[in-house]
C-alpha cells in the first residue's frame, strides 16, 4: 500500500532463483524505499508478508539478488545487504564506493556482477570476502551511456540511451580472461 500520493513507483524485480522473493523500491522525495516481499504459498494476495525494509537518502537506481542477500546501487555505490543467520534480520556487509559515475543496472551472474554505468558502460565485478568489498575486474572499452541490462541464457544484454542494444555472448570467455588483473571485453552492437 502507498503511503503517501506523492511516492513514485520506481521499479520491481525478483530477487531469488525460484521467484519467491521480490523487491520493490519507491522514490519519496529525496528517500528510496525498498521493501523485500516474501510468498510463501501459491496465493500470492494470502500468504505474502514484507521481511526488509529500508529507507536511503538517496535514489536508488538498480538492485539485484546475490548469494542469498540483495545489492544495491544507490549513484556510484554499491550496498550489500544479507540476512543475518542468528537472528533473521538483514544486515550491510558492505558498502563499496567509487564504482562508476552513476548506477544504472546490476545482475549478477555466478560469482560475478555486471554493472551498467550511466557513463562508464559495463563493469564487472567480484566481491572479496575477506575485505568485504566489491573489486572491478573488467570494463568494456566502448564508452555507453547503459540504461539497463538483462541476463538472458548465457548471455548479457544490454540497453543504452541512444537505442542500441548490445550483448556480451560469450560469458565463459569473458571470464576466464578475467584473471587477478584488470581486463577489457567487447560487447557486439545488435541493433542501431
Amino acid at each position: 500500500e502507498v503511503s503517501d500520493e506523492n511516492e513514485k513507483f520506481n521499479l520491481m524485480t525478483p530477487i531469488d532463483l525460484e521467484k519467491n522473493k521480490i523487491c520493490l523500491v519507491t522514490q519519496l522525495s529525496q528517500f528510496s524505499n525498498l521493501r523485500i516481499i516474501d510468498f510463501k504459498g501459491k496465493s500470492v494476495i494470502d500468504d505474502c508478508h514484507v521481511s526488509f525494509e529500508l529507507q536511503i537518502s538517496e535514489k536508488i537506481g538498480s538492485v539485484c539478488g546475490y548469494k542469498g542477500g540483495i545489492l544495491i546501487g544507490v549513484d556510484n555505490s554499491i550496498l550489500f545487504y544479507k540476512k543475518n543467520q542468528n537472528d533473521g534480520y538483514y544486515r550491510i556487509l558492505s558498502r563499496t564506493t567509487e564504482i562508476g559515475t552513476g548506477i544504472a543496472s546490476i545482475i549478477a551472474n555466478n560469482d560475478f556482477i555486471f554493472v551498467g554505468d550511466r557513463q562508464l558502460s559495463v563493469l564487472i565485478l567480484e566481491y572479496v570476502e575477506s575485505f568485504q568489498n566489491f573489486r572491478i575486474i573488467g570494463q568494456e572499452p566502448a564508452l555507453r551511456r547503459v540504461l539497463s541490462l538483462f541476463p538472458y541464457k548465457s548471455s548479457v544484454v544490454g540497453g543504452d540511451i541512444e537505442g542500441n542494444i548490445f550483448t556480451f555472448d560469450d560469458l565463459s570467455k569473458i571470464i576466464s580472461d578475467l584473471s587477478s588483473s584488470f581486463s577489457m571485453f567487447k560487447g557486439n552492437r545488435r541493433l542501431p
